[in-house]
């Protein structure tokens, strides 16, 4: 998996999304497909990388843009809405946190305080999800989807870095945003941790805060929250397990039961009092804050990474197009109808999803139908000696598959281009309305057992509709097979 940086893949994603929209206002065409490919090739030269290639060929294109259609002009910018949103949300949090004191009505200060162990109850129950998301991580299984928090921060950042105002002259730029939610899905949750982490810290720090205005200057008196429920001796033993980590760390002394008794029976309270204070605070700092503090750092190195090595996928038939020009290639796919007249309506729409598909760099050849009668050999006029992208035979469902005859024409084309090439058999199911699903399902039954004969598995489209869920079964086929 080749990287870009996540400014450079976003500038990829974008002139990705204008090349596949079905319509981008004249904003972009093939022929300056070709002329972007053409001067980033001329730009990094010939022994420069497919990525740099690919980074170069969409910022020229987006400055072209800009040159020619200034009105038009895409410009992407740093985000700063979801930073300022992240600010505000540390404040409120700092604010909730201090007032959280304000909200007991009791100037009381407890060996227990049932908030504070609240807080570190919810903590640790965070760490504990954390470490059990990284196990999940680790093992293989297909990744989650984003969730609603993520994929909300995702569309304001993409909305912010290319403006309110181009989402509603571009309708293109929604497909572009969902496949940009997909492909930053790790960036952007490493964002949200760092932030809600961040939040949690200034929630914890705004309860220390207001512990030490409020309790410190006050006559506080201590307590012992629970006994109605928990002996001393129990209160005692949960007072220990949250308070050690932190008076070790500071270096502070722990009362005991003794100690307690001695202090109040001296009238002491205030002394009592603070030093339950800082006792408090240092638990916080040892369970909250310290915790918190390590993830925010570990988020940030996994944010600076994945800025830096943005992991955008290039196996997809769009930078598999792309990649044959870098290695000097022609951008070409040959359409091969075996024995089927296709109407002129067919060969657009299919020469339409082609384009969605590979981009409006790809030279689509559409040839005359293959016979295999009198000259068995006319389907080697339809390859080009320069090499394919991709081969596509195009059968008719009504006609009935033979291995003899269809079987053979595929292990043919196999055999004559490139291993790595994809030869994707289609199966236009025009001639059937779609109310006569069960002679269509009977149809391609019958195609399906004879082309398995031969390794290969027949795509099903309805080339004379080419509606959205044909695109979207020819996409992932294609996808699937490179």
């Amino acid at each position: 998996m080749e990287r870009l940086s996540e400014k450079q893949a976003l500038e990829v994603c974008v002139v990705r999304g204008i090349e596949q929209s079905g319509e981008n206002g004249g904003l972009w065409t093939g022929i300056d497909a070709k002329e972007a490919t053409r001067v980033a090739l001329d730009l990094t030269g010939r022994d420069a990388g497919f990525s740099t290639m690919l980074s170069r060929r969409a910022e020229w294109a987006i400055s072209h843009i800009a040159k020619r259609t200034p009105d038009k002009a895409i410009r992407l910018k740093e985000p700063t809405l979801p930073a300022v949103a992240a600010w505000i949300l540390c404040a409120i949090a700092f604010f909730v946190g201090y007032m959280t004191d304000y909200l007991a009505s009791k100037q009381q200060v407890d060996v227990v305080e049932y908030r504070l162990l609240g807080l570190i109850v919810w903590n640790v129950a965070i760490f504990l999800g954390v470490f059990f998301n990284f196990a999940l991580k680790v093992l293989p299984g297909d990744r989650k989807p984003p969730g609603l928090i993520s994929e909300a921060i995702a569309k304001l950042r993409f909305k912010s870095a290319l403006g309110f105002s181009n989402m509603r002259r571009h309708p293109w730029m929604t497909a572009c945003q969902d496949r940009w939610i997909q492909l930053s899905h790790a960036l952007t949750i490493t964002r949200t941790n760092i932030t809600f982490h961040a939040a949690a810290i200034c929630f914890a720090i705004g309860v220390v805060a207001s512990l030490y205005l409020r309790g410190l200057p006050t006559q506080y008196i201590p307590g012992v929250a629970g006994s109605t429920w928990l002996d001393i001796k129990h209160i005692q033993k949960i007072f220990n397990f949250i308070v050690t980590p932190g008076a070790e760390l500071f270096g502070l002394e722990i009362p005991d039961v003794q100690v307690v008794a001695n202090m109040q029976a001296s009238g002491d309270n205030l002394g009592l009092a603070r030093a339950l204070f800082h006792l408090h605070a240092a638990s916080l700092i040892v369970w909250v804050l310290i915790p918190r503090a390590f993830l925010i750092i570990v988020n940030a190195v996994d944010r600076w990474r994945l800025r830096r090595a943005f992991p955008l996928p290039l196996n997809a038939a769009y930078f598999t197009a792309l990649r044959s020009a870098w290695r000097g290639q022609k951008i070409a796919v040959a359409i091969v109808p075996f024995r089927y007249d296709m109407t002129p309506q067919v060969k657009s729409n299919l020469q339409r999803m082609l384009e969605r598909i590979y981009g409006m760099s790809v030279e689509i050849e559409i040839h005359q139908s293959v016979l295999m009668g009198d000259d068995p050999n006319d389907w080697k006029r339809a390859l080009n000696k320069d090499g394919h992208v991709a081969v596509f035979p195009v059968f008719n469902v009504v006609a009935t598959a033979e291995a003899d005859t269809h079987g053979v024409l595929l292990k043919k084309v196999r055999s004559a281009v490139e291993p790595e090439t994809p030869v994707v058999p289609i199966v236009d199911t025009t001639a059937f309305p779609a109310v006569d699903d069960k002679r269509l399902r009977s149809r391609q039954l019958q195609w399906r057992q004879i082309l398995d004969r031969v390794r290969a598995e027949p795509l099903f489209l309805d080339l004379g509709r080419a509606d959205d869920a044909d695109l979207s079964n020819f996409q992932r086929r294609l996808n699937r097979d490179e």
